[in-house]
């Protein structure tokens, strides 16, 4: 059981990052600086924020104990 949680975890987790696209492109487009954006390293730089923001807000939704009641708002 605890395998399938785990799995089941690590899915969502990847897949979370490929659903924040639209946030992510508007985040690339309007507040990264114009030196990062036209960088030899701008996969790396782009992977890097998606990580971040992935990781953030699963930090938010992991330490806010109610979230439904926040999401209701």
């Amino acid at each position: 059981a605890d395998l399938i949680i785990l799995l089941f975890s690590s899915a969502v987790f990847i897949s979370y990052a490929l659903q924040c696209y639209v946030p992510l492109s508007i985040i690339w487009d309007n507040y990264v600086p114009e030196k990062v954006r036209n960088s030899d390293r701008k996969v790396l730089f782009q992977l890097l924020l998606r990580f971040v923001v992935t990781v953030f807000t699963f930090l938010v939704a992991a330490a806010v104990p109610e979230l439904g009641l926040f999401i209701s708002l």
